[in-house]
């Protein structure tokens, strides 16, 4: 049967042996912790830029999009424009030649 010291120096064997464990399953914790947190900051952070990416893109799109409407509502005005002068071309030829004439 074992002595009183012995069964101390027993236990207090089996704490150190139990704390070291304890300190490596807290390491491995946390190392798999920041593992985790870095693979999910990773993840996120590449979900982001792929969103970020693909609004610009839109953004691009839209942009380029209202940019034709625009161009093409001038366009037509122009046009308009264009064509009523046309209609008076005759006619204010006929006056600045007139008004030449006179002088």
């Amino acid at each position: 049967m074992p002595t009183v010291i012995e069964m101390i120096k027993n236990a207090e064997e089996k704490a150190v042996s139990i704390r070291r464990e304890a300190s490596a399953d807290a390491r491995n914790i946390i190392n798999e912790a920041q593992l985790d947190y870095q693979q999910t900051l990773d993840k996120t952070t590449e979900e982001c830029r792929a969103l970020l990416v693909s609004q610009r893109e839109q953004a691009e799109f839209d942009g380029e999009k209202k940019a034709r409407e625009v161009i093409e509502e001038y366009k037509e005005k122009a046009e308009k424009l264009c064509a009523d002068a046309r209609i008076n071309l005759d006619s204010a030829a006929t006056y600045i030649l007139e008004r030449l004439t006179d002088i």
